[in-house]
C-alpha cells in the first residue's frame, strides 16, 4: 500500500472518529466500572450511532464505503473473489 493511500485511510478514520463524537458522553462511557477498553470502544461506537443525527449517520456511511473502495482497490482481484 503506497503512502498516498495510507494518509487518505488515516485521514478517513479520523473524519469517522469526529462525526457524533460527544466528550460528556465519552466520561460516561469511560466511568463505566468492571468494562475493559475493548468493550469500552464498542460501546461508544454503539452509542455514537444510537445518538447521530440522521445526516450525520449518512456521512458516517459515505465515508465507511469510501474506506472500503479505497482498500479493495489495493487488493488483487483474486484475493477479493
Amino acid at each position: 500500500m503506497d503512502e498516498a493511500t495510507v494518509r487518505k485511510l488515516v485521514d478517513l478514520q479520523l473524519k469517522l472518529e469526529e462525526l457524533g463524537h460527544d466528550p460528556k458522553l465519552d466520561e460516561k462511557i469511560v466511568a463505566l466500572e468492571n468494562v475493559g477498553f475493548l468493550t469500552q470502544q464498542t460501546v461508544g461506537k454503539f452509542a455514537k450511532w444510537a445518538t447521530m443525527s440522521d445526516r450525520d449517520w449518512e456521512s458516517y456511511m459515505s465515508i465507511i464505503r469510501e474506506m472500503r473502495e479505497t482498500l479493495t482497490a489495493t487488493v488483487s482481484p483474486k484475493v477479493r473473489a
